[in-house]
């Protein structure tokens, strides 16, 4: 059974000519919703009122995170799955295109491209004037974030495959750069000199990203796990076994770490001993990254949903069905209201308390 909370009444803001307002059958409706013109693979990013999120229709999008009105669209020349960061008034991200593109925030112009050899899935990190970014072409790349030049790329290990190179997305702290690749490993590359500081090898293909906590790097693996790793030379101080992938990034929240896997669970784990605190299973595997905030963490799930659970008793509050997999698309949470995107072409403004509408959305045309 799903959906407690489901879409429902007048519908969504069309975008490309794709749709209007339509009736649908379920018993509430969330804040707004917007329809692009593709799948949404792409994590939201909210930022001073916008919200900036690609779209496989090769757009990257900027909508006012308040009404969903569009304020800019940017055209890429391919699929835009990763997930845009913005700094310094700009917005990056990649695109199956093979680029990293840099926007413009205000107006959506662009400011500069950088072609890599293949299509980019990773998402970008911005420190210190650098963009980082990991391509299917085996390469995690530093860039300058004012002109896109190269300062140093850094290599995965051989691989073989149809799809190689890294997925994951970099985490910049404390001057280093933490990466998993196609290669079975996970890195720890210089951010200055782009040198290997410490690898560390894992059981399967590392597409999931990296949190740091207390000198503890905690990151996923398709062999199953959730690695707890140091972060001074990574060493293993503690692995959690699931019965599928783990391609979701933790989440920490005080001691506890909440990570989904592709077993359709939901797991809270002690973040000092990796000791299982609870779970909540749902009805698809769990690719999509947690949130947490306000003792609600909120994850979306290959069934079609996304959960708000119960931090500490990981009993479900609501859940929100949407008309396609919530599948690498994550949460994120902002003034009362969470944002997803879903394969169902659509991008949701939820109440993060309840899952519902708080006003009549606006029309827009």
């Amino acid at each position: 059974m799903r959906a407690a909370v489901g879409v429902g009444g007048l519908a969504a803001v069309g975008i490309g000519g794709r749709a209007g307002w339509a009736l649908l059958d379920r018993p509430s409706r969330p804040r707004w919703v917007v329809t692009t013109g593709g799948e949404v693979f792409s994590s939201p990013t909210v930022v001073d009122g916008t919200v900036y999120v690609g779209s496989r229709d090769n757009h990257l999008y900027a909508l006012d995170a308040r009404t969903g009105n569009e304020r800019w669209r940017y055209r890429t020349g391919g699929p835009v799955t990763s997930s845009p960061a913005v700094a310094g008034g700009r917005v990056y991200v990649g695109s199956n295109d093979t680029r990293v593109h840099a926007v413009d925030a205000d107006s959506g112009h662009v400011s500069w491209t950088f072609a890599t050899g293949a299509a980019i899935h990773s998402s970008p990190a911005v420190a210190d004037g650098t963009v980082f970014i990991g391509s299917r072409d085996n390469y995690v790349y530093a860039l300058d974030a004012t002109k896109g030049d190269v300062r140093w790329k850094f290599p995965g290990g051989r691989q073989e495959g149809p799809v190689i190179g890294f997925n994951s997305s970099p985490l910049v702290v404390d001057g280093v750069v933490y990466v998993g690749c196609r290669d079975h490993n996970v890195y720890a590359i210089d951010a200055e000199g782009g040198y290997q500081r410490w690898r560390r090898t894992t059981g399967s293909t590392v597409d999931s990203s990296g949190t740091v906590t207390s000198g503890v790097l905690l990151i996923g693996s398709d062999d199953h796990s959730l690695w707890a790793l140091s972060t001074a030379d990574g060493t293993v101080i503690w692995t959690f076994v699931t019965q599928g992938g783990v391609v979701s990034t933790p989440w920490v929240e005080g001691d506890a770490v909440f990570v989904g896997s592709g077993d359709q669970n939901l797991y809270s784990l002690d973040a000092t001993t990796g000791r299982i605190r609870w779970k909540l299973r749902t009805d698809g595997a769990i690719r999509s990254s947690p949130t947490a905030g306000s003792g609600l963490v909120y994850v979306g799930s290959g069934d079609f949903s996304l959960y708000a659970v119960d931090a500490t008793t990981g009993r479900k509050r609501w859940s929100f069905a949407t008309y396609g997999p919530v599948d690498d698309s994550s949460p994120v949470l902002a003034d009362d209201t969470v944002y997803v995107g879903s394969l169902d072409h659509r991008i949701y403004a939820l109440d993060a308390r309840d899952g519902a509408e708080q006003n009549p959305p606006l029309g827009h045309g």
